[in-house]
């Protein structure tokens, strides 16, 4: 969740706890006639033919549309955060932070594996996973390398040996690496991973 929409929550939730307080006060005092000026019952008299009027059930169809997207709104604004850009990097002190993209790190990674011709899609990410920071490396092949098994091992290893990298330069034990083979489906639609 954004620090935006946290402070919104806030002023929202005092707002309205302080709104039903105040009208839950003024029930009661009205209900155990305390203030004794007070009507026995409240009359609108423009309120009572609304639901007669032509325009009516538009002004609440667009009310409640408007209310829908707000709520949806509010929900999208809640979605936790699970992207990480930058670690400050071991080495940094009080007078200089020396800082990592964890982004750029994984677009690197995904670039240098797109360049394998037996790789047809590599998607990288830096994403928070469970409290912990991860770059994650997805790596779909070509159907073509399972029926030239010889070359996959080697593929595999490569691939492996990206992870390896990765962690060798980010060079923080906190982060992890995940680092995910699949393998086209005959119908180049959903991978199957290995």
């Amino acid at each position: 969740m954004t620090r935006t929409a946290t402070v919104i929550d806030r002023v929202a939730t005092c707002i309205a706890g302080l709104l039903a307080l105040a009208l839950g006060v003024a029930a009661i005092l009205w209900n155990l006639d305390v203030i004794k000026d007070l009507p026995a019952r409240i009359d609108i008299p423009w309120a009572e033919d609304l639901g007669d009027r032509s325009w009516w059930p538009w002004v609440v169809g667009v009310g409640g549309a408007l209310l829908v997207l707000l709520a949806l709104r509010w929900l999208i604004s809640h979605v936790p955060l699970r992207r990480v850009k930058e670690i400050t990097v071991q080495g940094s002190n009080s007078h200089n932070s020396i800082t990592a993209d964890l982004g750029a790190v994984a677009e690197g990674a995904s670039a240098a594996l797109d360049d394998l011709d037996e790789v047809s899609r590599v998607r990288g990410k830096a994403l928070v996973d469970r409290g912990v920071r991860t770059i994650d490396v997805r790596v779909t092949l070509r159907r073509s390398v399972v029926s030239g098994s010889e070359t996959l091992p080697e593929l595999v290893s490569r691939v492996a040996n990206t992870g390896d990298q990765i962690r060798a330069v980010v060079g923080d034990p906190s982060v992890a690496t995940r680092t995910r083979i699949a393998v086209e489906s005959a119908k180049h639609d959903e991978p199957r991973t290995l």
